[in-house]
């Protein structure tokens, strides 16, 4: 995934890349593979690892700069969502006061200490890139379209900063289009299938196989007719 390059290529001289090697969640070997997001289901482990170890140091930051009082009250709302999880009232206390007192006074905390911490802004702005990328997973996961086309707005200002040349490019277009797409309810469910698993079970198949361009041509100019000449 390119989002996951894009994170390599920003954190993998930070400190991230002997992160990994060091604590063996990764070997020497498979770090570059990591790294790119070729290796995607060792990369999305590494990142999950790393982030919720930061999440959980970053947290305990913040419950060191409260009141012994106000800690203990954190400790009790959280153990009271963890208590009422998966039940029916799980939703109703996460939208609570309480936890959303938490939760404005853990973001002010972020804020403030990142002005003055470049090394906790650095690290928050990861967490930050990683929370996208398992939004955008999780969008593609349960077809979720609206979360899709949030994820994605929020990629392409990272793809700017990464030089992603192609992804911001292309990406912008895609974005601009997409949230204007006008979608027909329909009397069968929706597929959900990644864009690019669609182009492999079509295009790249038909290429392939009987009839298709293998085995035709070597002629780029001919291969090219052959791919325009298709019927959508």
């Amino acid at each position: 995934m390119s989002f996951l390059s894009a994170i390599g290529n920003m954190f993998r001289d930070a400190g991230l890349q002997d992160i990994l090697i060091e604590s063996d969640v990764v070997g020497q070997g498979q770090i570059k593979g990591v790294m790119t997001g070729k290796h995607y289901n060792r990369s999305m482990h590494c990142h999950k690892v790393m982030s919720e170890a930061l999440h959980r140091l970053r947290f305990q930051a913040f419950l060191d700069s409260v009141s012994d009082e106000e800690s203990a009250n954190i400790y009790s709302v959280v153990s009271d969502l963890l208590n009422n999880f998966p039940s029916e009232d799980f939703q109703e206390k996460l939208t609570a006061e309480p936890f959303s007192e938490i939760l404005d006074k853990y973001e002010d905390f972020v804020v403030q200490e990142s002005e003055c911490n470049p090394t906790f802004s650095l690290w928050s702005t990861y967490l930050e890139m990683i929370g996208i990328l398992l939004q955008f997973v999780r969008a593609t996961r349960e077809g979720n379209w609206e979360l899709h086309l949030s994820t994605m707005r929020s990629m392409l200002t990272w793809y700017i900063g990464c030089n992603r040349v192609n992804y911001c490019r292309y990406g912008t277009a895609y974005w601009l289009e997409m949230k204007d797409y006008k979608r027909h309810i329909q009397n069968h469910g929706f597929s959900s299938v990644a864009c690019d698993m669609t182009i492999e079970q079509t295009l790249n198949r038909d290429s392939k196989t009987k009839g298709g361009m293998v085995g035709i041509t070597l002629n780029r100019g001919a291969m090219q007719r052959w791919i325009i000449a298709q019927s959508d």
